[in-house]
């Protein structure tokens, strides 16, 4: 189709490969940090009073929660993915915008979930803040991911009006 990008009449296509380009980014900026920054380094400034970098590993989900309960985390993590991949048809209803978010959200749960079935928990690397108060924890790509994604779903399946059926023939 003329003037229409290139997945937008490709919705599977469009969640499949930006769930792929957000789990490889995720995973080869993880690879630099592990490279580069120490764990116990002090964070680094990227943009002073509002991005410091630094290396974390989180055992737990956000904000460290079921920090001892790692393998519900990944029993959950699949879980989900594989309700995404499977449900994608009925979640998306054929609709490009809602199908990217959810290949943002089903590439940074595969970017995490690798994190925990590799290596000793999620590598986290980023960290806002206003001055010198943290507005968050330190996350990563997958986490961003995950929350752009989940935010694109709702917000574009709010706006988008349900698939009208024809009238039927009498």
């Amino acid at each position: 189709m003329k003037g229409v990008p290139a997945f937008a009449d490709r919705p599977k296509h469009a969640f499949l490969a930006t769930a792929a380009i957000v789990a490889v980014l995720d995973q080869l900026v993880k690879l630099w940090v592990v490279a580069v920054l120490p764990q116990t380094m002090l964070p680094e400034t990227v943009i002073p009073g509002f991005c410091r970098i630094l290396h974390i590993r989180n055992p737990g989900g956000a904000w460290g929660i079921f920090a001892n309960f790692p393998g519900v985390l990944t029993m959950l993590s699949v879980v989900v993915a594989g309700f995404l991949v499977l449900r994608f048809e009925e979640l998306t209803e054929g609709r490009c915008l809602p199908a990217l978010g959810l290949g943002l959200a089903l590439g940074g749960i595969l970017g995490n979930l690798v994190d925990r079935l590799f290596r000793d928990g999620v590598i986290d690397y980023i960290q806002f803040s206003i001055g010198r108060f943290p507005l968050t924890n330190a996350i990563n790509i997958a986490d961003a991911a995950i929350t752009l994604g989940v935010l694109l779903f709702m917000v574009t399946m709010m706006r988008q009006p349900q698939c009208q059926q024809p009238p039927s023939e009498p």
